[in-house]
This record gives C-alpha cells, structure tokens and sequence, in this order.
C-alpha cells in the first residue's frame, strides 16, 4: 500500500507536468494530497450533483441505563475509534442508537468522503434497480454499454461487474497527470474510460478488485433506469429513508457521477441506511428493498469468499492472515472505504456501527467490531 510519503514524493515528481494541465484538471489533481485528514475535506469535489433528501424522524436514542451494548463495550469501542483519531462514531442496537461521539470541530450535520464505500452504495443502488424491474443480474452488461457488444465483453454480465469477476484489465495507478486509472478519480470526461476498457481474462473466471467495475455499473444502471444518479438515489432511497441531502462528484457539469468513490454523506445517513439493511430492507415499517437482494449483497461471492457485491464479508472459513477471519457473527458485512471509513452491519444481532476519520491503515475491523458484539446484552 502507498504510505504517505511515497505518496507526497510522487506528486512532487509530477509537479512540473501538473503546469501543462487544463485549469479544472489542475484543480482536482492537486486535492490529491497525503493529508491523513483528507476524509473532511468534502469540498475538494468540483463540480457535484445534489441527492435530495427529504425530514424523517430520527431515530430512537436507548437511555444511560437502558444500553443494549455494556457500557465499557462501548467505552473500549470509543478508545479504540479515538486512537485513530475518528471523526464520528455511530452505533446501534436493538433498535436504538447506543453511542453517537463526533470529534472536536464536527457534529451530526458534518459531511465526509465516503471513499470506497460509495462502491457498497452503489451495490445497494443496482440492486433495487433489480428490485424495481429496471435491470437483472443475469443481463449482459453490452445490453446498456453498447460499446462492449463486438467483442469478448459482450459476455460480461451485470452480476460479473457486482461481483468483481469481470475480467476488464486493471490498470497500474500512479499519481501523474492522465493517468488512466486516476483519472477515474479527477478526470474530466470519464464515460470513455467505460466504454475503451479492456478484456484481460474471460468473464467470471476471477475475481480481481477494480475500480472500471463500479464506473461501469453506473454506466449500467443509468442507461437501465433512464436516470441520472444522484436522481436515482434521491427517488428510491434517499426520500423514502428520510435522509438529508447528500453530493456526488461528477467529472464535470453534467456529467458522469464518479460512483468508484467520491461520495459526500453525514454519519446519520449512513447508519439509516445501515439500519434498514440489517432489518432486512425494511425502515419504519416501509420495504426499500426486498429481503431476498438485502441478504444477496452480503452472500460470499462466486470466486471470493470474503467479498460480497462491493462489500467486505465475514469469513468463518477463511485462512491465517484473512483480515475477515475471527468476527464473532458469521453474517457481518460492511461497508469499506479508504483508511479506515465503515459502515458495519450484522443483522442477527441488530447490530449496526459507521466510524468515519483520519485515514488509518492499521484500523482492525475484527478487533473493533467483536468488542460491540462481545458487549451486547
């Protein structure tokens, strides 16, 4: 993994090449800085496109001596999240929120990157696309990126793409100026990535993590739905879950929604939509989506065990070294963004919690996740 320094010293090595960069690429290449506190800075995404929200009741707080989570659980979960300087920390259970602490300068109304777990949402997105009529798993993608119907990706499938056995070519990332899988995350016209990407192996033979998976399911999904985005979320799951307004970065105005990050949401949305799929699609009494797919996303997938659609899975099989090996609840999924940034669910318990922070690449999942669930009454 990039440390910080590598990191700081390559974008150094590009700086005279950044000179010759349009103006609006200039701008988004040079947000991509090593401040470990970069998750704050929402504002770095020019331009954005609103997901509309809508007021819904908050939802129910356990009283200090009603806690369904023992109290030094919970104190042991905050120093765990404090030594990683969190910036907001959520939990919930049995359904009330047992903890909600935000770091010095932020609060519930704080908005942060969401990273890599905008990958999850999108995963969620597709699948009440699926719910709705507008899409299948089993659709080949070509049906919506009609740029792959003449060769070998014509037999890459919707649930290829969820399930990251697409076979697309993954390129090399560094952190100089047009590089393509960069570009995926400053580019300024990013929809040809799409529909140039490359087949490197056959369609569900492997799976291999990579980001032209997501930008391609966005293509997908919209193209499916005859929706942009942010228009899809606000209609299906933002309004009907009473969330507040939420961003997503676009490569320029009226363009593509980079959906392979770059997502910008508070800590009370997240665990919303937490909390609705651990009770099985359902919130305050209203269906989102159908238990059936809220279980689906989170079923091991075809060629990796711990790794669901876009979502870190618990692995109970898994080997020495597996960093989903040891929780203490076999159906515990989550949400993974960069450094640290979760969303953790486990619906047998009723158990959801959303650390969000400082980039932390030492942050252990098992370890902050089975003190909640060793804490539960």
């Amino acid at each position: 993994m990039r440390t910080v320094a590598a990191l700081l010293l390559a974008l150094s090595a590009g700086a005279a090449a950044a000179q010759d960069m349009p103006p609006a690429y200039k701008r988004n290449f040079d947000t991509q800085d090593g401040s470990l506190d970069r998750v704050a800075r929402w504002d770095k995404y020019l331009p954005t496109e609103r997901v509309e929200g809508a007021t819904g009741r908050p939802l129910s707080t356990a009283r200090p001596d009603h806690l369904s989570i023992r109290p030094e659980a919970l104190a042991a979960a905050k120093a765990q999240a404090d030594a990683s300087h969190t910036m907001a920390l959520l939990v919930y259970a049995h359904g009330r929120v047992q903890m909600e602490e935000y770091g010095p300068g932020f609060s519930a109304a704080s908005q942060f990157d969401s990273y890599s777990s905008a990958k999850g949402l999108l995963a969620l997105a597709v699948m009440i696309g699926v719910d709705k009529g507008y899409l299948r798993l089993d659709d080949p993608a070509s049906r919506y990126i009609s740029a792959w119907r003449y060769d070998g990706r014509k037999a890459i499938t919707v649930g290829d793409l969820l399930w990251m056995q697409s076979g697309l070519a993954i390129g090399s990332f560094e952190v100089k100026p047009n590089n393509p899988v960069l570009d995926m995350f400053i580019g300024l016209d990013i929809k040809p990535f799409v529909a140039s990407a490359p087949l490197a192996r056959p369609p569900g033979e492997a799976f291999e993590f990579n980001h032209m998976n997501a930008q391609a399911l966005h293509d997908v999904l919209v193209a499916a739905s005859g929706m942009r985005y942010a228009a899809f979320l606000s209609r299906h799951l933002w309004k009907p879950l009473g969330l507040r307004d939420a961003m997503v970065a676009l490569d320029h105005e009226g363009g593509e929604a980079r959906t392979v990050c770059c997502f910008v949401n508070t800590p009370r949305n997240w665990l919303r939509i937490g909390v609705m799929l651990a009770n099985g699609g359902r919130f305050a009494g209203r269906r989102i989506l159908s238990e059936r797919n809220a279980r689906l996303l989170a079923i091991p997938a075809p060629r990796s065990p711990a790794f669901g659609m876009f979502m870190q899975v618990a692995n109970p099989n898994g080997k020495p070294g597996d960093p989903n090996t040891g929780f203490h609840a076999d159906d515990l999924y989550y949400f993974e963004g960069h450094g640290g940034q979760r969303l953790y669910i486990v619906p047998s318990r009723g158990l959801v919690a959303y650390r969000t922070g400082r980039v932390d690449y030492k942050w252990d999942d098992v370890r902050f996740a089975n003190t909640l669930l060793d804490g539960l009454k």
